[in-house]
This record gives structure tokens, C-alpha cells and sequence, in this order.
């Protein structure tokens, strides 16, 4: 934290170096102090002026979205994502003046910020230490006139970082899947044994009878048993014969029939399985070329879009035109003057920053003044106050 609030905004490599291995640290409020020293240091970076910026915005992101991450590192994570963009990406952190004086305010807010630790709410008291970047020229009269600074850098080296994109998600296509006749059959038969089954279970004994019953149900049995036993005496070997004859042909049947049934199975098993086969290979074949032609799509809008970057990157001059009011960084007041021919000269070093008073040199023409924009917002003047209500009387009962 102390590297932090020391290198605010200066993008220091050598400090980055040192708080680099710090946010993959074991211990989470380590890891938590490292991610918010790093949005200090990063803060108003481009990745023209550090080339880490990018990097560390997507760790913060990944440390917030990771489930697996802890608490204390992701509650670090969401402060260093909002010091980065800090008052819509238009404010430094510095604890001196614009002249190098020490700003006792901010002092005491970065300060008060470090003891969040003890209780959250103080985390706000960071916004004591934040400085606005920017350049107003006023005249005489504390008015905004009309002129132009020129930024002696290209554009994009202090420009707004890109905004975010979502990424779309692809939606994918649900496959229905393909059932068998064989296998139908085999649920058919599974379902009927199983309901076979369940019904012999079913099947109860009857209740128990008296015992002159189970007497004459006794007598009947052993009756039952003589008549077999003379029957099968009587019965002779050529009865016997024939008996195995005649099952010798049912069993040859039965097997002529079940490999018949077997055969059939088999070709229509071959039949299915070829005709998926075909739809599988006619899907897969289209799935393919709808891919290449996504694929050649993409390729068409990366190499256009990537030529647009190119034509865009040839064509960056090495200088800007700034209109007053300004956004102007800190390690930008560097590069920053008056444009030639102005109808004005600053009093004091153009490159303080901030408020800057400026003297209308030709007094032959007239000074042409920055209109005032409304500020966007609830106005107390359009708000209309609800009306007062009908009198009335109030009983206690």
C-alpha cells in the first residue's frame, strides 16, 4: 500500500515489478493489498505509456468472475477495478499540489483509506486524494472563452482505454437422439415379463379350510395319483415313440422360426444402423461447411477490421488539437501549448494545469465565449411538488 499511495500514477516499472508476484501470493490479504497498490501506480496508464495496464484490468476482472477466489482478494480486486477508473477515468491520485505543495486533504484521505481494514466505509476517503487532469483557460472576467491547445503526441497515446465487450455466447443446437426398433422390442419384452412376473406374485393361496376339507381334498390327491400311475402303465412304447417324434419336430420348427426371427433382426439392425449412419455423415458434412463458412466470415471482418486498424494507425498524426476545457493527464501537460496565432497568452506556465488564466491580446475583436451546457440530472425547478392533503378530521376510537 505505502508503494502505492508513493508511486500513484507514475506507472513505474520498477514498482510493478516488485507488486507483480505479490498478487499470486499465498496469503489473501496480501494478494488484496497488491491489487489495489497496482490500480494506484496503473491509474490514467494508457498502453502506450505502460504496456501492463491490459494485463492487470484482466486480472482484476478474473479475480472478481473466479468463484474459487477468496473474499478478502476479490473485495481487492473490486477496489482496484474502481481507483483504475476512477471519476469516469478523469482524476489522478496525488497527495501535492499543482505547484508541489503538500494537499493536507488528500494526505489525510489516503491516509483514513488505509484503515478500511477496520471498518469497510472508510474506503471512500480515497476520493480526498483525487485530483481532476485537467486544462480550463478563463479570461479576465472568469469566463470560458473559445481556444484551442495543441497536444504535441499522437492521439492514442493519451486517450480513453477501449470499453469493454461482452462476448456472445453461442448457442448450440440439441440433437435428438436416435431410437432402435431393436431396442424398442427389447423394452416391449422387458416390460411384458416384468408384468408376468408381477401378476404370479400376485397370485395368493387360498384361505385355510376345515379339516373335513383338506380331507377329501387328501383322498382326491392320492385318487388323482393312482389314475397317472395306471394311465402311464398303460401307455406303450410306440406311444412313447411317436410322443418323441412328435416333439423332435415341434423343437425343429422352433428353431427354423427363431433363426428366421434372428436373421430378420440382423438386417433390420444393418439397415438402421447404415441409413444413421448416412444422416450422420450428411449432418457432420453440413455442420462442416457451415463452419467454414463462419470461419471465412470471421476471417473476412478480423482481416478488414485489422486493415481499418492499419489505415487508421498510418494515418494518426503526431499531434492533437484540444478544444477548452480540456482532459489532460498529468505526464501529458508535457507536450501541451497554445496553438500559433492565438488571441491569447497565459499568465502563468501552461503546463501546471488545471485553471489557467489567460489574456485576450487583440482587443480589436471580439472574445467569443464556451456556451454552458446543463448539467444532466433532476433540476429542483422542473420537479413539481406533490399537493398538499384535503383537510380532515382525525377521531380516537
Amino acid at each position: 500500500m505505502a508503494l502505492g499511495i508513493a508511486c500513484a500514477g507514475t506507472g513505474l516499472k520498477e514498482a510493478m515489478a516488485l507488486l507483480d508476484p505479490m498478487t499470486n501470493d499465498s496469503v489473501n490479504f496480501v494478494r488484496q493489498g497488491a491489487l489495489i497498490a497496482s490500480a494506484m501506480i496503473l491509474i490514467q496508464q494508457t498502453e502506450a505509456t505502460c504496456a501492463r495496464v491490459k494485463d492487470f484490468r484482466a486480472l482484476y476482472a478474473k479475480v472478481v468472475v473466479d468463484k474459487h477466489e477468496d473474499v478478502m482478494a476479490k473485495f481487492g480486486a473490486i477496489l482496484a477495478q474502481g481507483i483504475i477508473d476512477a471519476g469516469g477515468r478523469n482524476v489522478t491520485v496525488s497527495l501535492q499540489s499543482r505547484t508541489g505543495h503538500t494537499n493536507m486533504l488528500a494526505v489525510v484521505g489516503a491516509l483514513v483509506f488505509t484503515q478500511y481494514w477496520y471498518w469497510f466505509p472508510l474506503a471512500h476517503c480515497l476520493a480526498l486524494a483525487f485530483t481532476p487532469t485537467c486544462l480550463i483557460a478563463l479570461n479576465a472576467q472568469l469566463k470560458m472563452p473559445k481556444l484551442e491547445f495543441r497536444s504535441n503526441a499522437r492521439p492514442s497515446v493519451y486517450a480513453y482505454p477501449a470499453p469493454l465487450e461482452e462476448k456472445k455466447r453461442e448457442e448450440r443446437e440439441k440433437i435428438t437422439t436416435a431410437v432402435l426398433s431393436i431396442a424398442a422390442r427389447a423394452r416391449r419384452r422387458e416390460s411384458e415379463r416384468r408384468a408376468r412376473d408381477s401378476h404370479e406374485k400376485m397370485e395368493v393361496d387360498p384361505p385355510e379350510t376345515t379339516k373335513e376339507v383338506a380331507e377329501v381334498a387328501s383322498k382326491e390327491k392320492e385318487e388323482k395319483k393312482k389314475e397317472k400311475e395306471t394311465k402311464e402303465t398303460k401307455e406303450t412304447k410306440e406311444t412313447k415313440e411317436a410322443k418323441e417324434t412328435k416333439e423332435a419336430k415341434e423343437t425343429k420348427e422352433a428353431k427354423e422360426t427363431k433363426e428366421t426371427k434372428e436373421t430378420k433382426e440382423v438386417k433390420e439392425t444393418k439397415e438402421t444402423k447404415e441409413t444413421k449412419e448416412t444422416k450422420e455423415t450428411e449432418k457432420a458434412k453440413e455442420t462442416k461447411e457451415v463452419k467454414d463458412t463462419k470461419e471465412k466470415v470471421e476471417k473476412k471482418t478480423k482481416d478488414e477490421v485489422e486493415k481499418v486498424e492499419e489505415k487508421k494507425k498510418e494515418a494518426e498524426p503526431n499531434f492533437e488539437i484540444l478544444q477548452n476545457p480540456a482532459r489532460v493527464l498529468r505526464q501529458q501537460l508535457k507536450v501541451i501549448q497554445l496553438v500559433e496565432g492565438s488571441h491569447y497568452v497565459t499568465v502563468k506556465d501552461i503546463q501546471i494545469g488545471g485553471i489557467v488564466m489567460v489574456k485576450h491580446i487583440q482587443s480589436d475583436t471580439e472574445e467569443e465565449l464556451v456556451e454552458p451546457v446543463a448539467a444532466y440530472g433532476p433540476h429542483p425547478e422542473e420537479e413539481q411538488e406533490a399537493e398538499p392533503p384535503e383537510p380532515f378530521e382525525y377521531n380516537e376510537d
